[in-house]
């Protein structure tokens, strides 16, 4: 997985809600999320569904960048291996 924008992410959120999350290839988040709005869409009408779109928005910016912090992690042990790697086939 490569890194992902969080405000491209918050903008799939914002106006796709739920299908915000195929951006990540999240897809139980994504049924979740579409579960979770046809039944608050149902029970609450339009008023709650839209503080819910705000929140899917929220949450995949925030996931957006755990997975950028995620990937410069991996590339900085990476690194790391590679360094130590080198180190010992000089000796």
């Amino acid at each position: 997985m490569t890194g992902k924008d969080p405000y491209t992410a918050a903008t799939l959120g914002f106006f796709l809600g739920p299908f915000g999350y195929l951006y990540f290839g999240k897809f139980g988040k994504c049924i979740g999320g579409l579960v979770v709005s046809v039944i608050l869409i149902i029970v609450a009408s339009f008023i709650v569904a839209p503080l819910l779109w705000i929140f899917f928005a929220y949450d995949c910016y925030n996931t957006a960048k755990d997975i950028n912090r995620n990937e410069k992690l991996k590339n900085l042990q990476l690194q790391e291996l590679g360094k130590k790697e080198r180190r010992r086939r000089k000796r």
